[in-house]
């Protein structure tokens, strides 16, 4: 079985709002790490796996946007963007597009914040459940089709 993944990582350029999302999250059972710019995440991200990346999307250098695009190439890891613009980013082309599993505006609620990363990480681990089920699947419908055509050479 699939161990649970916990781990998030949180991103933002600005320190006050990290530790803002990092407290708000303290009292839950989940494994936080920062990032401080999208760089780092990006770096952070190819080291280990995580169950959801809460991310700013205005950043200087490699925004939110182009953490996620770049993460989407190889990983399907829920993102929870949060703004302290959220008139600034065309939020419906933004999810026809990069699909995130939600958005908050700054100043969020945290109670919202905390349930939106509980469902993204419920999300993540039902997922990866799912993946490893159906490779197992696949695993036993192959060594029963090999059984079957074993046993079909001495029938044929």
């Amino acid at each position: 079985m699939t161990k649970e993944n916990k781990s998030i990582l949180v991103v933002d350029d600005d320190e006050v709002a990290r530790e803002t999302i990092c407290n708000s999250l303290e009292d839950t059972s989940y494994e936080i790490d920062t990032a401080n710019d999208g760089h780092e995440a990006l770096e952070k991200i190819a080291k280990k796996e995580y169950a959801t990346v809460v991310c700013d999307i205005k950043m200087p250098g490699i925004d939110g946007l182009s953490v996620l695009r770049k993460v989407k190439k190889t990983r399907n890891i829920p993102f929870i963007f949060v703004t302290g613009y959220p008139g600034d980013a065309d939020e419906n082309q933004i999810v026809n597009e990069l699909r995130p599993f939600g958005f908050l505006s700054k100043p969020f609620d945290h109670k919202e914040l905390i349930l939106l990363v509980k469902n993204a990480v419920d999300h993540y681990n039902l997922t990866k459940k799912r993946e490893a089920f159906l490779k197992e699947l696949e695993k036993e419908g192959d060594e029963k089709l090999k059984k079957y055509t074993e046993r079909l050479k001495y029938i044929i």
